[in-house]
């Protein structure tokens, strides 16, 4: 969605606002960061959540950028800010994810 020129937003259907659109795409991001890093949830350790919230700044950073180049269309840094709340909440919920898968592996041992 970031390369839709600012007049043709509307065209897609969205009617929620902005920054919780944001949000929810940086929260699968870090979700699937987090998931991808945790191999799958088998292991997991601070670096790889700090690494998974990196990416989220990172990639939410360069696509604020990018958005600068499309007609219509702003970088902001509230934008920015909605895609590392969102990324950091996706994080939370695959720690969480992860924590309670193995606590039930170890009940079941």
């Amino acid at each position: 969605m970031s390369s839709v020129p600012g007049s043709r937003l509307d065209d897609v259907g969205f009617s929620v606002p902005d920054k919780l659109v944001h949000a929810l795409e940086y929260a699968i991001l870090g979700f699937l960061a987090l998931r991808a890093l945790a191999r799958g949830g088998i292991t997991l350790d601070r670096r790889d959540v700090v690494v998974a919230i990196l990416i989220g700044i990172c990639v939410g950073a360069l696509d604020e950028n990018y958005q600068r180049l499309i007609p219509q269309r702003d970088s902001s840094a509230k934008d920015w800010l909605a895609d590392v709340v969102g990324t950091a909440f996706g994080v939370l919920f695959a720690t969480g994810l992860v924590w309670r898968q193995r606590r039930a592996t170890r009940r079941t041992r």
